[in-house]
């Protein structure tokens, strides 16, 4: 296998990609790409910085094209979301994208000017605020920002129809998070010089690695959402704290992210990093089953995912099969993970004072679930509870049982579960989270779940209908699927009793899947396939399941993503919002 740097020199960053591949045995050939006849010369993998060919009118035209005819000839190009998205490197068209696909991530306002006069009606409309930045649209290293205090400042900048505008956001320093395949390897805060308003390295900012670990999960999770969202496999990601609102704007991202300041900090090797990412991706599957390299990558990178996700990704393959393995993994989450006994009440009280942050991430842009959530209204917050005090013991072995159902009111739980088990509305639009809430209310109190609900559940997927088929398709089989992974205690045990029951909402999942084949997300049919093995059961859907799963291997590394059904997002992409996916895909092919 033969990897192609595009480069227009030799640099650093040359020297430390041709070293790191070096000690890993692969071919590596730095290129400075002048004209379309230097295809011929491209290795195995195309990966861009620069080249001469962008010195050509029209640039972003040029090099677009060369990616796409390397694509052609079967060369695998990194970034190759700069074929479809020429403009992906200018600063408007990466905040409106942002703005758009990912609403709730915190975008700058940024507006262009064609003239001094345009840019004097903006700032008259207060659009803009004294101080602001100017920056070039198309531009890196921060050169050429100017932060204009006056008006009289206007006329310092030239050829302001290639600018971009945004008001300054207070702040200490700004954050870089080096994503690679989908996982943020690496992220550190910039702070500028003093006198300097500029936290580029390039402009002598100073670099430090973020440490807390609340902090680097949170700049974790925005940065590979904003990667997937532009679909980028290597990129450096900018977020910027805004000391006036207390929250993080994203900056902008850089598809030819400068790391030299970052390794000076870290001991990480991000070109090393670079290096095997590349190889993974000739032939992933060549040598491994897809189960088997996908179950691989996710080893190699779990350390570099948050710890729920970790917890997750481990936890469920532990309770499947009980090899020690991944309980040494889990091991080292043990303190994280377990609420100290003294801690419980007020740990027990915040969440349920803070509630309604969770009603919001619950009803998460489905409207139909907002007038079942004011009737439950803490619903959330309590599955979230079962759910901790479940898994500290099925993992770990610590039995919290009488001590939660002690800070709990028993009244409100068994509230709750009279008045769903007769409102049939709201646990259809609440699916899982109410099937979830029945099953582990019923494990607290030490109790089987009884045939009479099991058929009223049963009853309520086939004869509820949500605002749109696509919406009543997914409520019928995460409610179905949730009944059996509740019995069996979230993947802890087989199913022993109820069987028949249990049975039978198999087939009427499979039914469902069939008729609708393309309407149900690959995360509902592998938690399909997980199901038919808790059960011990066959299905004629397994072989066409797994061949869509093989098929939906990401073009960023070896996990499954979303892409061939009806309904896709960005977040489909993204490694982490991915790990279910691919636990539920892993667990099926055990």
């Amino acid at each position: 296998m033969q990897i192609t740097i595009a480069s227009q020199r030799e640099s650093w960053y040359t020297e430390q990609l041709k070293k790191a591949a070096d000690k890993l045995s692969v071919d590596v050939n730095v290129q400075n790409i002048t004209t379309e006849t230097d295809l011929h010369s491209i290795g195995d993998v195309l990966y861009w910085r620069s080249s001469d060919i962008e010195s050509i009118y029209p640039t972003i035209v040029q090099r677009s094209r060369f990616l796409q005819e390397s694509q052609k000839r079967g060369i695998i190009v990194i970034n190759k979301a700069l074929i479809d998205n020429p403009y992906l490197t200018y600063k408007s068209y990466q905040q409106s994208t942002i703005e758009t696909r990912l609403p709730s991530i915190n975008t700058i306002s940024t507006f262009v000017a064609p003239s001094i006069k345009a840019l004097e009606k903006i700032i008259a409309k207060n659009s803009l605020k004294f101080p602001f930045i100017a920056k070039p649209d198309h531009g890196s290293q921060g050169a050429n920002i100017t932060l204009i205090k006056k008006s009289e400042d206007i006329s310092s900048i030239k050829n302001i129809s290639s600018y971009v505008f945004q008001n300054f956001v207070q702040n200490d320093g700004d954050f870089r998070i080096y994503v690679i395949g989908g996982v943020a390897v690496e992220i550190v805060k910039r702070t500028s010089r003093p006198g300097s308003f500029l936290n580029n390295t390039s402009q002598g900012g100073t670099v430090a690695r973020i440490e807390d670990l609340d902090t680097r999960e949170q700049l974790a999770s925005l940065a590979t959402h904003i990667a997937a969202a532009f679909d980028l496999s290597i990129c450096g990601i900018d977020l910027i704290y805004n000391q006036q609102t207390k929250q993080y704007h994203f900056l902008e991202v850089n598809t030819v992210a400068q790391w030299q300041g970052l390794q000076n900090v870290t001991n990480i090797n991000i070109a090393k990093h670079i290096i095997t990412y590349l190889l993974s991706l000739k032939n992933p599957t060549k040598q491994l089953t897809t189960p088997k390299a996908v179950t691989n990558y996710y080893f190699q990178h779990t350390d570099f995912l948050s710890r729920e996700d970790q917890f997750h990704f481990y936890s469920r393959l532990y309770l499947y099969t009980k090899d020690q393995k991944y309980y040494k993994k889990l091991k080292g989450l043990k303190g994280w993970y377990i609420w100290k006994t003294s801690a419980l009440p007020n740990i027990i009280n915040s969440l349920l004072e803070n509630s309604l942050q969770k009603k919001v991430a619950l009803v998460n842009r489905k409207d139909y679930r907002i007038l079942a959530v004011e009737k439950y209204p803490l619903i959330s917050a309590y599955n979230y509870i079962l759910f901790k005090t479940l898994f500290t013991k099925t993992v770990y072995s610590f039995d919290h049982r009488q001590r939660i159902k002690g800070l709990l009111d028993d009244k409100i739980f068994h509230d709750y579960s009279k008045r769903l088990l007769e409102d049939k509305s709201s646990v259809f639009s609440l699916s899982t989270h109410a099937v979830n809430f029945l099953f582990l209310n019923k494990w607290l109190h030490e109790q089987p779940i009884d045939s009479h609900t099991l058929r009223y559940l049963l009853e309520t997927a086939q004869t509820q209908s949500l605002p749109n088929n696509n919406a009543t398709i997914q409520s019928q089989i995460y409610l179905l699927t949730h009944m059996i992974i509740g019995a069996s205690s979230f993947y802890s045990q087989k199913i022993a009793s109820n069987v028949t029951i249990y049975t039978e909402i198999l087939k009427k999942i499979e039914s469902i899947i069939i008729n609708n084949y393309s309407s149900v997300s690959l995360d509902q049919k592998n938690e399909f396939l997980t199901c038919t093995k808790l059960l011990n059961h066959k299905t004629i859907l397994k072989n066409t399941i797994l061949n869509e799963s093989h098929l939906s291997l990401s073009p960023h590394g070896t996990y499954i993503v979303d892409r061939l059904n009806s309904f896709k997002s960005s977040s489909n992409k993204d490694l982490s919002l991915s790990e279910h996916r691919n636990i539920l895909y892993i667990l099926a092919n055990l």
